[in-house]
């Protein structure tokens, strides 16, 4: 079911605004994701459209320089070249997202519990990847770097 009126073009659940708090950017990141998947933002934008579409949902007082600096550099790259549909575009707006509002406690906690180590009980898998994956995000790892 939508939320948005029958003449929008998104479908599900509205976007919530995020405005800066960081116990919140990860809850933020994963509506996006989910936002991407329902509404088939990578077919129907190009990369640089999808990064904006995103900016626009992240507006306060706290955040408004960290937007403005976003757009500034996105398009400082189309300008020097780059084309719209460089995946670069996505990858730095979502690095600089992660550096800037992430939780630091959350991921110190995260990667200690990494570091320590904890087995898979049984045979389990999907258990455990359940487990492991977004351990891994909050620590502020990639599952598909080395």
């Amino acid at each position: 079911m939508s939320q948005y009126n029958e003449d929008e073009a998104f479908q599900g659940e509205r976007m919530k605004i995020f405005t800066g708090i960081p116990a919140e950017a990860e809850s933020f990141r994963e509506q996006w994701m989910i936002f991407i998947a329902t509404n088939d933002i990578t077919q129907r934008f190009t990369v640089f459209k999808a990064v904006v579409l995103f900016l626009t949902h992240i507006k306060g007082p706290i955040v408004n320089t960290w937007v403005q600096d976003q757009f500034h550099w996105l398009r400082i790259q189309l300008q020097a070249g780059m084309l719209e549909q460089d995946p670069q575009l996505a990858l730095h707006v979502q690095e600089e997202f992660e550096k800037t509002f992430s939780n630091s406690l959350e991921k110190e906690s995260a990667r200690a519990m990494l570091r320590e180590g904890k087995a898979m009980q049984g045979y389990d898998v999907d258990g455990y990847a359940a487990w492991f994956r977004p351990l891994v995000r909050k620590a502020g790892y990639r599952l598909e770097d080395p």
